[in-house]
């Protein structure tokens, strides 16, 4: 087997999102090394399912990947390679293998800004991120994502508007049509001259634990993450938290409303030593003993007059948001508005509207199988739309 075939032998051997892997790796020196240990049956980190993988992978699996991957334009990386993003081999499991779809070359040469946010943000969070986001690409910084609508989106098309570089990380396969919203966004940012990527196979689909894993690259490609937005039930929480474990500056903009509670995990965050950002000066004074030419953007963003808010020129999709919470909505007579959302998805929001229901209960009402209603909760959940309760109902935020 050549250079990748190995990396891609362990991964399949081992799976990803294995914080194991990179650690058998490290203990035999080398990729090849680690696989030959597996092989020889001198490897005794593995699991059993892990030996039977070990026995059940053959080359030829390998390179029917290579292939597919070759014949979708998927480029595969691996921590061998150049082009893997230096910051992202220090954190303590790395990715073995990316996937990746544009360039990341041009990382190499940028101070590399993480943007993160809720999914359904005020409009106040909406217009600070596009103004900071607008003038970091401006200054040449790199701006990488989650590919999420809201927040997420704000700042990749900051970068596709000002022909900057951007790169989203995907918590699914780069083949997988998620969020559906945002197609168009994707296309924009490879023909802009980014990146897609991922640590998972092509056509892996959805799951809500693959998001919070993905989470730890898109803190650590970084120098920094900027959290524009969180409540205190945020799962920028958890990128946030990466951050600060990989050695990395946490950024947050300040709240616009200490008694709102989409604001509470801001609050949090800058109680907890976040640097509160005004300004991209205030980013640029935090990196300047790190970064060179950081201090220079520093005082050429102070000598420039004060922009005006950009006009994006892609169109906005408009995020999906539902009446919250449930009961205001239902003391008041107030319909959800579900004109965005599918008919599955207003199907069980209107379910939700009258009560908390638990997965078998939906199930029940819907009369849909239960992989068919479980992709759909998921995806709701993941748009911020319904609350996971600690008792396993389900409720609308």
């Amino acid at each position: 087997m050549n250079n990748v075939e190995v990396w891609l032998w362990i991964l399949l051997v081992m799976l990803p999102h294995n914080s194991r892997t990179s650690a058998i790796i490290s203990r035999y020196g080398s990729a090849l090394e680690a696989a030959r240990a597996m092989r020889d049956g001198r490897c005794d980190d593995l699991s059993e399912a892990e030996k039977q993988r070990v026995e059940r992978t053959r080359t030829r699996e390998v390179r029917s990947l290579i292939s597919e991957c070759e014949r979708l334009g998927i480029r595969i990386v691996t921590m061998d390679d150049e082009e893997y993003p230096e910051a992202l081999k220090t954190i303590q499991d790395p990715p073995v293998v990316l996937f990746v779809k544009g360039d990341l070359k041009p990382l190499k040469d940028r101070l590399t800004l993480s943007v993160v946010g809720p999914r359904s943000p005020s409009e106040y969070s909406r217009k600070a991120a596009d103004v900071i986001c607008t003038e970091l690409v401006e200054d040449g910084c790199a701006i990488v994502s989650g590919l999420a609508v809201g927040i997420d989106a704000v700042a990749h098309r900051c970068a596709v508007n000002k022909g900057g570089y951007t790169i989203g990380v995907m918590g699914c396969g780069l083949m997988v049509n998620y969020p559906t919203e945002n197609a168009e966004l994707k296309n924009a940012i490879l023909e802009s001259g980014g990146a897609l990527i991922s640590e998972l196979l092509p056509y892996t689909s959805v799951s809500a634990g693959y998001f919070k894993r993905r989470n730890r690259i898109i803190s650590g490609i970084a120098a920094g993450t900027l959290v524009v937005e969180a409540s205190s039930r945020s799962g920028c929480l958890l990128t946030a938290e990466h951050t600060v474990k990989q050695g990395r500056s946490l950024f947050c903009i300040p709240p616009h409303d200490i008694f709102e509670e989409r604001y509470d995990g801001s609050a949090e965050l800058i109680r907890a030593g976040a640097v509160s950002v005004f300004a991209t000066t205030d980013i640029y004074e935090e990196l300047s003993g790190a970064h060179e030419g950081v201090a220079q953007l520093s005082e050429k963003r102070k000598a420039a007059p004060k922009p005006a808010a950009p006009k994006p020129k892609i169109a906005s999709v408009t995020a999906k948001k539902i009446e919250k919470p449930a009961v205001k909505a239902a003391e008041k007579n107030i319909e959800p508005d579900i004109s965005q959302l599918s008919p599955e998805e207003g199907q069980i929001v209107l379910l939700l509207r009258e009560k908390p229901l638990t997965m078998d209960e939906l199930i029940d009402k819907t009369e849909k199988k239960h992989d068919e209603i479980c992709s759909v909760v998921l995806g709701l959940e993941l748009m911020d739309v319904i609350l996971r309760n600690q008792d396993g109902t389900f409720s609308l935020r």
